[in-house]
Order: structure tokens, then C-alpha cells, then sequence
């Protein structure tokens, strides 16, 4: 196939159909030909496209992970609002009226009652002081020892099964 030279645009062009065909699993001789290029040319392409992609997921990651722990210190904000509201003391009013033949009187007491707070909101703190723990990945891994005592780290993988964990084993 004779080399020719592709303008920026062009070859941006061709890696948007480079993508598609990759996508749907055609061979990179195949896509050569589709778009009158070289193999290699597909090749290189293709790798640009692999760390296109890998980029914007870490980006993508590291923005998801911003936004979450932004909302996690938001909620805390919230706890601990709550918290300190819990502890305010409760006031209350009686007021009561009492009438003689000559007199009304109308009688009002106030009283304070010291309250020791919500503990339901310390532990919605503590959730997400737990969450951004998680989210930054500041919790060591487990570790076991075994046999001669050698340290074994374990790693937990959220979402999977024991099967996972094991290898299938058909």
C-alpha cells in the first residue's frame, strides 16, 4: 500500500474509524485496507487511541473520585450541624390560667432541658469519615500469617464472588 501523508485532520478522522471498526473487533490488515493505510499505520494509531482512552478514565476517575468526596464532606458538614442542634437545649412553655371572682391570671413558665444529642448524627460522621477512608484508599490491607510466618496481604474485590477469588476450577 503506498504511504501518503495525512493532514492532522485527517488523521483524526481516521482514528474516529479506526475506533469504530477496533470496537466491533476487525483485524488491524482489515482496517488497513478500509481506510487505505498501512497496517502499521493502524497499529500505531491504535495505541495512540489506547492511551486516549486510558487517560481520560484516569481523569475521568480522579474527577468521579473529587465529586464524591466532595459530597461525602458536604453530608459531614450536614452530621455535625445536626449534631450541634441535637445538643441545644429544649425549651418549653406551660402556661396555665386561673380566675378568682375579682381576678384572672394568666401564668406562663419556662424551662430548659439540657439534651445530650442525636447520637444517630456521630454516626453518620463516622460513615463518612469511613467513605472518604475508602475512597482514598488510606485503609492498609488486611494481613494474615501463615504457615512460617510469612505475611500474606489480602485484597478485597467488591461486586465478585468466591469463584472470582478462586479461579474457575471446571
Amino acid at each position: 500500500m503506498p504511504a501518503h501523508s495525512r493532514t492532522p485532520f485527517q488523521r483524526e478522522a481516521d482514528r474516529v474509524r479506526i475506533t469504530e471498526l477496533y470496537l466491533q473487533g476487525k483485524p488491524q490488515h482489515i482496517i488497513a485496507q478500509a481506510l487505505e493505510i498501512s497496517r502499521q499505520q493502524v497499529g500505531y494509531d491504535i495505541a495512540v487511541i489506547e492511551k486516549r482512552w486510558l487517560a481520560a478514565t484516569v481523569r475521568n476517575l480522579d474527577e468521579d473520585k473529587a465529586r464524591e468526596l466532595s459530597k461525602t464532606d458536604n453530608l459531614e458538614r450536614t452530621y455535625w450541624e445536626s449534631w450541634e442542634r441535637s445538643r441545644e437545649p429544649r425549651k418549653a412553655t406551660t402556661t396555665s390560667r386561673r380566675t378568682s371572682d375579682e381576678h384572672i391570671l394568666n401564668l406562663a413558665l419556662l424551662h430548659e432541658e439540657q439534651r445530650d444529642g442525636n447520637p444517630a448524627f456521630l454516626q453518620g460522621v463516622q460513615w463518612c469519615i469511613d467513605r472518604r477512608c475508602k475512597l482514598l484508599a488510606l485503609d492498609p490491607a488486611p494481613v494474615i500469617k501463615v504457615g512460617d510466618n510469612r505475611e500474606v496481604h489480602i485484597l478485597v474485590i467488591e461486586g465478585g464472588s468466591n469463584d472470582d477469588a478462586r479461579g474457575s476450577h471446571s
